[in-house]
């Protein structure tokens, strides 16, 4: 990407077995507002995929702005889901170019 572009990537989560997303639960930035103004992006109950266990988490409308000195960047991303931080992180890598 270039310096102080818009990136609006789209993060597929998927449970296992045995575990839904509800209304509550979130992908959230471990850098604050460092990249994003708003760091957490709420699940949409209307746009749950099976039976509550997978979900598109979209940045349109909150994008990504990558920063001003090239290079490579990764920033992470955690899912609150059911009351708690669930595992793995999600880690989104990007390389801004001059």
């Amino acid at each position: 990407v270039k310096p102080s572009e818009k990136i609006e990537p789209i993060v597929e989560v998927n449970l296992v077995d045995n575990y839904e997303m509800s209304i509550g639960d979130f992908l959230q930035s471990t850098e604050a507002e460092e990249f994003t103004s708003m760091p957490k992006i709420g699940v949409d109950p209307d746009k749950l995929t099976d039976k509550g266990r997978g979900f598109q988490f979209s940045f349109a409308g909150n994008p990504i702005t990558a920063p001003q000195t090239p290079g490579k960047y990764k920033l992470i991303w955690r899912l609150w889901q059911c009351g708690r931080y669930v595992d793995p992180p999600i880690e989104l890598e990007f390389t801004v170019v001059p």
